[in-house]
């Protein structure tokens, strides 16, 4: 049996589904700050046996059990479903022109979905949208704006995007085995003078939990 379904390839990303899902218990119980939690995803990404992942949740609270962990991965399947009886037109957008444009929840988000902001803040709310298999481009332009992305640790992504005198944010992530099955989500785009900022939260986190959790003062010691 050869390729992405040879058995130890599909240990692999067994693997990874069951680390992912213990790194997102572990954010929401604050034993992982945003920075810690968002550089394991990366790691479990770039993880190719399942030693190096187990590697990355050796020191956290064991996981959830089999039952919940099986519901989070089933969650998803009635927006594709409904993604499937409505589906948005090809040439779908978003746009933010001089307002402020939020969008989360469960929506569709089709191969070549757009998402534009100018002298305008637009946020992105990606976690529960249903992604089908294959690669799905999202094309981003933020002039004098702000688009902010939030995806979830269990879809992988890659960026193509460019600044000019702005801020364009690269988050790259795929299996490291190239396994080319289940959704992929490739973000293209730019930012001029402006600002395109990605970040990965487990679902049920609010936007404000995207902020760094403060380490505890220290203690001054008595002389």
């Amino acid at each position: 049996m050869k390729g992405e379904r040879h058995p130890a390839r599909l240990a692999v990303t067994e693997a990874r589904e069951q680390v992912l899902e213990q790194l997102s218990d572990a954010f929401a119980k604050d034993e992982l700050g945003l920075d810690e939690f968002e550089a394991r995803v990366d790691g479990a990404y770039q993880a190719s046996t399942e030693v190096g992942l187990r590697a990355l949740v050796k020191d956290l609270s064991p996981p959830r059990g089999a039952a919940t962990s099986e519901l989070a991965r089933s969650a998803p399947e009635p927006a594709t479903a409904l993604a499937q009886v409505g589906a948005a037109p090809r040439r779908a957008r978003v746009l933010s022109v001089l307002g402020n444009v939020e969008r989360r929840g469960r929506f569709a988000v089709p191969d070549g979905y757009r998402a534009t902001a100018v002298l305008g803040n637009l946020e992105l709310d990606l976690r529960d949208v249903a992604f089908p298999e294959g690669v799905t481009h999202l094309h981003v332009r933020a002039v004098l704006g702000n688009i902010e992305i939030v995806v979830p640790p269990h879809l992988p992504v890659e960026c193509e995007g460019t600044g000019i005198l702005a801020s364009f944010a690269q988050l790259n992530r795929l299996p490291a085995e190239g396994s080319a099955s289940g959704p992929v989500l490739r973000i293209i785009g730019s930012a001029v003078l402006g600002n395109v900022e990605i970040r990965t939260l487990p679902r049920g986190v609010s936007a404000a939990d995207q902020r760094p959790r403060a380490l505890p003062a220290k203690r001054e010691e008595e002389p």
